[in-house]
């Protein structure tokens, strides 16, 4: 999804090689996998996207930490999503205690 709006919104990328560097081994592997498993749907989203793209993509598995160029700032922007992600649902789950506990319903079931 974001390589599809990166190859549209970068010039000179349509009709090109475009690659996309994987550090994420299970990622490669379940791409492959035959069978039904848990967010399958996800990788054919991905897969027809890159299909349907205006460029000639291909993925390659590297290894985590390597020299290439991005890789570093990408596993840290993927730290930093999570932890906000892990802290906006600890917030969630504290403002829905909250709300359970000064509402009628949960005066019932005491």
């Amino acid at each position: 999804m974001l390589t599809n709006w990166l190859i549209q919104h970068t010039p000179g990328t349509s009709f090109r090689s475009v690659s996309i560097y994987i550090d994420n081994q299970p990622l490669i592997e379940v791409a492959v996998k035959t069978g039904a498993w848990s967010g399958q749907h996800l990788v054919w989203a991905f897969t027809d996207i890159l299909d349907n793209s205006r460029a000639k993509v291909t993925t390659q598995w590297i290894f985590s930490h390597s020299k290439m160029k991005g890789n570093e700032e990408a596993d840290q922007l993927a730290k930093n999503a999570s932890a906000t992600k892990q802290k906006y649902a600890k917030q969630l789950k504290t403002k829905w205690k909250n709300m359970w506990l000064t509402s009628p319903r949960c005066q019932k079931f005491e």
